[in-house]
């Protein structure tokens, strides 16, 4: 059974008898600029994809995939930039790409991949996308903070005239915009939610809908019951709650954040219809 995900996928080469550095960058550019033009994610090398056992590569492998080099010549082959790290822990080589801003696509011909060819990370595999998927793929690539906020209002406008302002159904990205424009009258139990993840389990989450959000939260919460610095954590959290200067300012300085993740794009996208129509 295949134990890849959507952020995550597995390369094993110890099987190759000659590797070829040239077909094997080409493959890792098809995922790499998949997961970066999608939500970003991790590649590992030296797991086999449907039993996830660990082997030892050619030295050839690790060679190929140093930080430095890798990133080089994956952006040779690249006609955007593509943000990416890449480590080695024992036998494995993680490979972390981030989100891009711009849509990537291949600059040139390379083994198995034609110029202007573009993947996207689909489930657990990368899919070449063309026609109108791939018109989606550059409107939500390419919409500015400005566009992003004018959307949102018109998004919380629609639903606030439906009676929709209730947690259920705003979301954190409605509330961004309620809780920037309407700073002391409004602020919407999700934001709790959200800096509660944010403060007390001490990583970033994705900044997604209300449903998705709590359910984390829940899972956290049995995970950590016992945890006496989590909660030495909500005690400092519940406190920070009853000021409504420190959840401002919390607010702010993640707006950046926010207007940057690629689910604020999907959920505006979503909504294109009703944006378009007021």
């Amino acid at each position: 059974m295949c134990i890849e995900t959507h952020y995550i996928e597995y390369k094993d080469y110890h099987r190759e008898q000659n590797p070829n550095e040239k077909a094997i960058l080409a493959k890792l550019f098809r995922e790499i600029s998949a997961f970066a033009n999608a939500s970003g994610g991790e590649i590992v090398v030296g797991k086999e994809d449907k039993t996830g056992k660990e082997s030892v590569q050619p030295d050839c492998i690790y060679s190929w995939l140093e930080n430095d080099r890798l990133a080089t010549s994956i952006n040779k082959l690249s006609d955007n930039l593509v943000i990416l790290s890449s480590s080695r822990k024992g036998n494995l080589v993680h490979i972390r790409v981030q989100e891009s801003d711009d849509v990537i696509s291949a600059l040139s011909d390379a083994k198995g991949i034609n110029k202007g060819d573009c993947f996207i990370r689909e489930n657990h595999e990368a899919v070449k996308v063309q026609g109108n998927k791939l018109k989606r793929l550059v409107e939500k690539k390419s919409l500015s903070e400005d566009a992003k906020l004018s959307a949102l209002r018109k998004i919380v406008h629609y639903k606030m005239s439906n009676s929709m302002n209730h947690a259920q159904q705003m979301n954190i990205f409605d509330s961004l915009f309620v809780s920037v424009s309407l700073p002391h009258e409004y602020i919407n139990v999700v934001f709790d939610a959200w800096i509660k993840n944010e403060f007390i389990m001490g990583h970033r989450l994705p900044i997604s809908k209300y449903s998705t959000m709590q359910m984390h939260f829940d899972i956290c919460d049995k995970k950590f019951t016992d945890d006496t610095l989590i909660q030495k954590n909500r005690e400092e959290f519940d406190l920070m709650m009853k000021s409504d200067h420190t959840r401002e300012f919390f607010f702010s300085a993640h707006l950046d954040e926010v207007l940057c993740s690629s689910q604020l794009k999907a959920y505006i996208l979503e909504y294109k219809a009703v944006i378009e129509g007021l």
